[in-house]
């Protein structure tokens, strides 16, 4: 009040103000003024005016609610007017407001009429199908037979998104566009689809919508084309182009237009997709003038940040945007019908019965899936896989997905203990007694034996039989050590009789057995001997396959329980039911008892050859007795020595090492750790897979020595071997030429090579191998090792070996006329009766310019980046000052010569892949040599190695420098 009395006092006493603007503002104020004095007045009669609005509004609802029926055909607001006296726009007026608070739903058409919601169904029946929902609140959405069934979550954790969809889809005009994202696998393309399906299943559209789809992944290395395939092309827009090519735009005009991995689309390609979004309109790529007319929803969808991989002209056009949840957000029956769907698909696939392990079923629920709905059906599809194969195989009526069958990362998803609330789950038989919790070996081998496969004249093999074996041994010692060893939870699956027996055994037995002998063997022994009773009482009780002895310290225990149980509960075992006790009581003991034996290491080159020979042979053994290690074909011998060294400390009481390699410098590294961590240690190369075999059933044995395990392996290898890597003659070894050097990888693989390439055919049973010896002991256990294989007839290298009765030709040798005939004559003499021919070809050479020209020849077969003809005649005169200067004889020149080249070489391709190229050429017994560096020896090699940084652009460190000049002076 009292601002509008100074307002006015100011405004009729403006005597400063001039005439003009008094006269131009006067019409103005006195509004103004007006204004300010009735305001509050109207404000004021609003406010008490509400109330009496709303009660108005109940009463007229209630009305409504009484008469509804009254109006069959819905209620217009002439007919409220009429009936309650009121004015037609302020009965409108009352049925809008009952529409917003959803206490009605009204029709698009003309008249608009509306219905209480319990009358949907009359209401969708009533509109037509020119009238049909323009509002963003459809009356009744009608689901597809074949997508509400499919699609899992509708009622549950994608019920809000589905919603918002729907709405998004059936907005008046042409419905909002959406952008979907969220994790890979999460079914985005689907629910996109699925609003497709949706959008077609309605009455009242009659007119089918196409659904185009794309996934811009596919042409994303090529822009200009993957724009012309969503826009369409014209005719000579560029080479190729002959003719007129409609895009993916015109072909979804008035439907929907799906774009998976929407953020590969270039900014050109997304600008020209925001001006469709907001016009409708487009052009082709080639055109400049014409403008195309489009009408169609957008659905994108991507798996990455929004904001970052989408211009913000773009994303803030999309009017609706979902995240689709992970599998891991979804709820568990949801998990648990997706589980169903696929296994249901696979089945109608299969045309078999499908059935599944509870225990396989609870992994395929718990596992983590980083790869969501489609990495779970593609982990399904693969154990389906494995189990139709079985079933093909076996012949048998179902295909049944056991534990065998996941993919390793679904097993290891259950738990130590995840038999302990099996008991639940299980199904009570006809006798009420319930089941084992697995499938005895009786059954399983009944499936096997005699079956044929429908697709082929297949029966199963007893190597099979023996696979289903140790399975079951497997089984049953998984189940032994969950923690359900008391009574109530074991009465149920053995007989009291059984059961009573074994405990007594247990109190009879447990000083006289040399093992621990308590409740874990009790449990597996008892479910075995159960699965035995009950299948003999049918009398279809299949046998046994021959089963592997067990220790004899074992087998001797299972006669002394099976005499036991015959003479208390007259139960009678055959000799293979008594092996397979045995292996039952020696397979449950515990860890820390099993790593007294003898260890088995597999080391190989390349990315997986170790771990897939470990694989097969674990499997076939039931247990993880080789511990496999991979070299790839990039990784240095150095980083590779660390990690075995690493493993082996880590593993503690074990009774030695047996290493299983292929080839190389993997040959010797046994001997190095040896000699490093002084424990025992045997190599055997060139392994296969009936040596890792053999070694690793050895290994299981505890009691087995080191050269019991070595022994036996090697037999195998000579046993199974193919005849061509055999001795050709009866009675006699085959011949072995070993060629040495420091690395096993440089000289000695350039003689090895080469020596090769000059044998004659009369010669062809000689075989060459490649060692390393050790610069400083000069020592290889491995040509012992060789001795007992083959018939050694010379060493051949740069490292003088000394070895009884077999002679050592120095590489340099072999370059003139005398060391060329002592090795035609060594071949000759050891040569087979009957046979004579020149084993060499004749190749004498003479002088520094043929060790050149050697050195040259070895290093272009073993270097990738080094030239060897420019680094020959970079450190040639240089090296003639060293030898002179350590009094280096030829052989030794060679061999220093060959390993500074591979050294090089390793240093070019450092500089090439940013590895490091110290790894692998300093090895340990480099790093702790106690020859002493001093300056004055730098200063000697400084010339050659400055020359060799200048000419190939690499740089020697101090440590790589100290390391080459201790090389050089021990020779």
């Amino acid at each position: 009040m009292e601002f509008r009395a100074l307002y006015f006092s100011l405004f009729f006493n403006s005597k400063h103000c001039p005439l003009f603007f008094r006269l131009s503002w006067y019409k103005i104020n006195v509004k103004l003024c007006f204004f300010m004095y009735c305001l509050p007045q109207k404000v004021t009669a609003i406010i008490s005016w509400e109330p009496q609005f709303m009660q108005k509004i109940e009463q007229i609802y209630s009305t409504i609610q009484q008469q509804i029926n009254h109006w069959k055909d819905g209620l217009t607001a002439a007919d409220l007017a009429e009936s309650l006296h009121l004015d037609r726009s302020t009965a409108s007026r009352y049925l809008n407001e009952l529409t917003k608070s959803r206490k009605l739903i009204k029709s698009g058409g003309k008249p608009v009429r509306y219905w209480l919601p319990s009358q949907s169904n009359t209401a969708q029946a009533k509109i037509p199908a020119e009238d049909a929902p323009q509002s963003g609140r459809p009356l009744v959405i009608h689901f597809p037979d074949n997508a509400e069934t499919q699609y899992i979550g509708t009622d549950a954790s994608l019920k809000p998104i589905i919603e918002k969809g729907m709405a998004a889809l059936f907005y008046p005009e042409q419905g909002l566009h959406i952008l979907l994202s969220g994790e890979t696998g999460v079914g985005k393309s689907y629910f996109a689809e699925y609003l497709a399906k949706i959008a077609a299943a309605q009455p009242w559209n009659k007119k089918p919508a196409p659904f185009i789809t794309f996934n811009c992944a596919d042409y994303a290395q090529n822009p200009e084309l993957l724009m012309g395939h969503i826009f369409g092309i014209k005719k000579g827009a560029f080479t190729g182009a002959t003719a007129d090519e409609a895009g993916l735009v015109e072909q979804a005009n008035h439907g929907i237009l799906f774009l998976d991995e929407i953020h590969r689309l270039p900014p050109s390609g997304q600008e020209m997709l925001f001006y469709l979004i907001d016009k409708g309109l487009y052009r082709r790529l080639g055109e400049t003038s014409s403008i195309r007319h489009a009408k169609l929803i957008l659905i994108g969808a991507t798996t990455e940040n929004l904001e970052s991989t989408l211009l913000p002209t773009l994303l803030r056009r999309f009017s609706l945007k979902l995240s689709i949840p992970p599998l891991r957000e979804r709820t568990d029956a949801e998990r648990e019908d997706f589980l169903t769907h696929f296994l249901k698909q696979e089945a109608k696939k299969m045309k078999v019965p499908l059935l599944i392990e509870d225990h396989c079923r609870r992994a395929f629920l718990k596992y983590a899936c980083p790869g969501n709905i489609g990495q779970l059906k593609s982990d399904i599809q693969i154990s389906c896989a494995r189990a139709f194969m079985r079933h093909l195989q076996g012949g048998t009526a179902k295909v049944t997905i056991q534990s065998d069958d996941l993919p390793p990362h679904v097993l290891s998803s259950l738990p130590d203990n995840n038999m302990e609330n099996e008991a639940p789950h299980l199904v009570p038989s006809s006798n009420q007694n319930e089941k084992i919790p697995i499938q005895n070996i009786y059954s399983i081998l009944a499936s096997m034996e005699g079956k044929e496969s429908p697709s082929s004249r297949y029966t199963s093999s007893d190597q099979e039989m023996q696979l289903a074996v140790n399975h079951y041994l497997r089984e049953l010692q998984s189940l032994s050590e969950k923690r359900l060893e008391s009574e109530p939870g074991w009465v149920r699956f053995i007989d009291h009789d059984l059961l009573d027996a074994l405990r007594d055994s247990e109190f009879y037995f447990r000083d006289d057995f040399p093992f621990e002998y308590g409740t874990k063997q009790l449990i597996a022994i008892g479910l075995h001997l159960e699965a035995y009773r009950q299948q003999s009482k049918k009398g279809s009780r299949s046998p046994l396959p021959a089963v592997p002895h067990a220790e004899p310290v074992y087998r001797t225990a299972a006669g002394k329980l099976a005499d036991f149980l015959e003479k208390r509960i007259h139960l009678q075992l055959p000799n293979r039911e008594k092996e397979l006790l045995a292996h039952l009581m020696a397979s449950t003991l515990p860890e820390n008892k099993r790593d007294n034996g003898v260890l088995v290491y597999l080391i190989t080159h390349g990315r997986s050859t170790a771990s897939s020979m470990a694989e097969v042979t674990n499997y076939l053994l039931g247990s993880p007795v080789i511990r496999p290690v991979d070299m790839p074909l990039t990784e240095a011998t150095g980083v590779t020595y660390k990690k075995v060294r690493q493993l082996i400390t880590q593993q503690k009481g074990s009774s030695g090492i047996l290493m299983l390699v292929d080839i190389g410098s993997l040959v010797t590294m046994g001997d190095a750790l040896s000699r490093d961590l002084g424990i025992p240690i045997r190599t055997l190369a060139n392994v296969n897979l009936p040596m890792l075999i053999e070694a690793g059933r050895k290994s299981l044995i505890p009691d087995n020595s080191l050269e019991t395990v070595y022994n036996s392996a090697r037999s195998a290898f000579i046993a199974l071997a193919p005849k061509s890597q055999l001795p050709e003659h009866h009675g006699e070894k085959q011949r072995l030429i070993v060629t040495v050097c420091f690395t096993g990888e440089g000289t000695a693989q350039l003689l090895h090579d080469w020596l090769e390439e000059q044998l004659s055919a009369e010669d062809g049973d000689v075989a060459v191998r490649a060692i390393r010896v050790d610069p400083v002991s000069k020592d290889s256990t491995m040509l012992e090792t060789f001795r007992n294989q083959y018939r050694i007839i010379a060493v051949v290298g740069t490292v003088q070996v000394t070895f009884d009765d077999v002679p050592f030709i120095p590489a340099l040798e072999l370059l003139t006329d005398d060391g060329h005939t002592r090795l035609h004559k060594l071949l000759e003499v050891s040569r087979p009766v009957g046979t004579s021919a020149d084993s060499l070809e004749p190749d004498p050479v003479d002088g520094d310019q043929e060790l050149i020209k050697l050195a040259g020849t070895g290093l272009a077969k073993i270097t990738r980046f080094l030239n060897p003809l420019v680094f020959s005649r970079t450190i040639s005169s240089d090296f003639n000052r060293l030898k002179n200067l350590y009094q280096w004889d030829n052989e030794i020149v060679l061999g220093m010569w060959m390993h500074l080249g591979s050294l090089v070489d390793r240093m070019i391709q450092s500089g090439l892949t940013g590895s490091d190229p110290v790894d692998g050429l300093i090895t340990e017994e480099d790093k702790d040599n106690e020859i002493s560096v001093t300056q004055k020896d730098r200063d000697v090699w400084q010339p050659l190695l400055s020359q060799i940084e200048s000419i190939f652009s690499v740089s020697f460190t101090r440590r790589l420098t100290d390391a080459l000049i201790r090389l050089g002076k021990a020779q």
